[in-house]
């Protein structure tokens, strides 16, 4: 029986290093469908019903880690919410989708103010339960069509899928959660964001992170805890 190309072959060694549960997986079913399949002497092949069942129930376990990996590979493992690769997909999928439907969406970049005093008071391991409990608060503050993301170090940032005259019900319900959750008053934390939003004129989708960015530090110089929208 001639050889049929092993999908294993096809795989990138990267993802061999990262998944070898899938991979093994792949390999051990396409050793056995090897062993299995029946040439007739027209040249078409035979799997008995057993065979098929196994089949599935393979390619089931293959689908739940390959499912798995993904979300792995889409999240920050210290906050759970979405790592900034994904977020920036989404954007500039958001992005393309605003031209051509005219959807409005807004950006928030999120930032703990004085978190690395809060490190050089509290220690390390304080300063990572907080911005564990940051990635909560923005996940339960947030509707499901939401992205929150991980921005980097004390940073987040939140792709808003409506328009910024909505936007201060989304800043009031974050602020409201930062106040009212033990651990942001057990340690007396504070947040100040920026927020920007979709223009007809904007080229890519880096200039609204860009004035999100901006209206970020200006809500720093204006005193902290709070969030400046751009007009």
């Amino acid at each position: 029986m001639k050889r049929h190309l092993n999908i294993i072959d096809e795989i990138p060694d990267y993802f061999k290093k990262e998944h070898p549960d899938i991979v093994k997986i792949l390999n051990d079913y396409y050793e056995y469908f090897e062993k299995i399949l029946k040439e007739t002497k027209n040249g078409s092949f035979v799997i008995k019903k057993t065979e098929i069942e196994y089949f599935k129930n393979t390619i089931t376990k293959i689908i739940k880690l390959f499912k798995t990996a993904y979300t792995d590979s889409i999240k920050d493992y210290k906050t759970e919410l979405y790592n900034m690769k994904f977020f920036d997909e989404m954007l500039n999928f958001e992005f393309q989708e605003s031209i051509r439907k005219k959807n409005d969406f807004c950006v928030i970049i999120i930032d703990i103010d004085f978190f690395k005093k809060i490190n050089d008071t509290y220690g390390h391991l304080i300063g990572d339960e907080i911005i564990e409990e940051i990635g909560k608060i923005l996940k339960k503050s947030i509707r499901k069509i939401d992205i929150a993301a991980r921005f980097g170090g004390e940073e987040f940032i939140i792709l808003y899928k409506s328009n910024i005259q909505n936007i201060k019900k989304i800043t009031d319900r974050i602020m409201n959660n930062i106040i009212k959750n033990k651990i942001m008053k057990k340690y007396n934390i504070h947040i100040s964001g920026g927020v920007s939003y979709f223009k007809n004129k904007d080229k890519n989708p880096m200039l609204i992170k860009n004035r999100a960015d901006k209206l970020l530090y200006q809500a720093k110089k204006n005193g902290r805890n709070q969030f400046i929208i751009d007009k």
